[in-house]
């Protein structure tokens, strides 16, 4: 049974709430997910308690170097996994609309296969031809097979 969160200080859920809560949900780890997002591991659990103190729910089950979604962590994941990434094709929308001089490319891997580290490598050829390019480096979710 999921445990409810006590609202004592209501906010609005941030963007970067939802960023860390899908990071988290998809490494199954906060020490990884705070690497993923190059952040320590602490102020990474202060903000998942903030954001299931925000909305009310437990999003985790916290166990001794073990975590894994609630019901309620399960149900939201695919929702705010879709935010994040409306946000950042908006985001990304508005910086080349204010730029529409700057190149850019979107290069993608699965997470699990190399941690980006070859998506990194991809880019740089790009790179070292257009120095004002703007690079979006993607990993996508781990997948079950």
């Amino acid at each position: 049974m999921d445990t409810v969160v006590s609202r004592r200080h209501p906010r609005y859920v941030e963007i970067h709430h939802l960023r860390y809560f899908v990071a988290v949900a998809e490494e199954l780890s906060f020490s990884r997910a705070a690497e993923r997002l190059h952040m320590a591991t602490s102020p990474l659990s202060r903000r998942i308690k903030d954001l299931e103190r925000e909305l009310g729910a437990a999003l985790f089950v916290r166990g001794y170097h073990q975590v894994s979604l609630t019901e309620i962590g399960r149900r939201i994941l695919p929702l705010a996994a879709e935010l994040v990434d409306k946000f950042d094709t908006l985001r990304s929308t508005v910086l080349d609309a204010g730029h529409p001089e700057v190149r850019s490319a979107t290069v993608g891997d699965r997470a699990e296969l190399s941690r980006c580290s070859s998506t990194a490598a991809a880019a740089a050829p790009f790179l070292t031809t257009a120095p004002d390019a703007r690079v979006v480096l993607t990993c996508w979710p781990k997948t079950s097979a």
